[in-house]
C-alpha cells in the first residue's frame, strides 16, 4: 500500500511539473497585450512554489523508496515528518533557485533528479521572457 502511495505522488508531482511549464509557456493575458504585471508575477510565483513543492515530494518519495538522494540525510531517523517536509522542500528551493550552498549534496539518483531540477530553474525564466517578447511582437504587427 505505501508503495502505491508513494507511486501516485512521483506520479502528481510530475503532472505538477509538466503542467507548471505548460501554463507559464502558453500564459496569455485577457486583452492581448503582454506587460510584467501582477498577473505575470502571481502566476511566476506559483510555478515556482508548485515546481519546488512537486520536486520536494520526489525527493521525499524516492528517499522511503529506499534511495538516498541527499548526503547526509536519513529521513527515516528524522524526529518528525515536519523535519522531512522542512528539509525536502529548503533542497527543492535552493536547488531550484541556486547552484546550491552546499549544505545539503545530492547523491545517487539524487543527482540527476537535482541536475533536471535545475536546468528547470534556468529555463523557467528564459521561457517567460521568450513566451511575453514574442507575443508583443505578434500583437504590435
Amino acid at each position: 500500500m505505501e508503495q502505491l502511495l508513494l507511486a501516485g505522488a512521483m506520479i502528481m508531482a510530475g503532472v505538477a511539473i509538466f503542467l507548471s511549464v505548460v501554463l507559464l509557456v502558453r500564459y496569455f493575458s485577457q486583452s492581448g497585450i503582454y506587460r510584467f504585471s501582477i498577473n505575470h508575477l502571481t502566476m511566476l510565483i506559483f510555478v515556482y512554489t508548485t515546481v519546488i513543492l512537486a520536486f520536494a515530494v520526489v525527493y521525499l518519495s524516492l528517499s522511503l523508496q529506499g534511495f538516498q538522494v541527499i548526503q547526509a540525510v536519513d529521513f527515516r531517523s528524522m524526529a518528525s515528518v515536519w523535519d522531512i517536509i522542512e528539509t525536502t522542500v529548503y533542497f527543492s528551493g535552493v536547488t531550484l533557485l541556486t547552484v546550491g550552498y552546499g549544505d545539503y549534496v545530492p547523491i545517487g539518483i539524487g543527482r540527476y533528479v537535482a541536475l533536471l531540477q535545475a536546468l528547470l530553474g534556468y529555463l523557467l525564466p528564459a521561457a517567460f521572457v521568450v513566451s511575453t517578447v514574442m507575443m508583443r511582437e505578434k500583437h504590435s504587427q
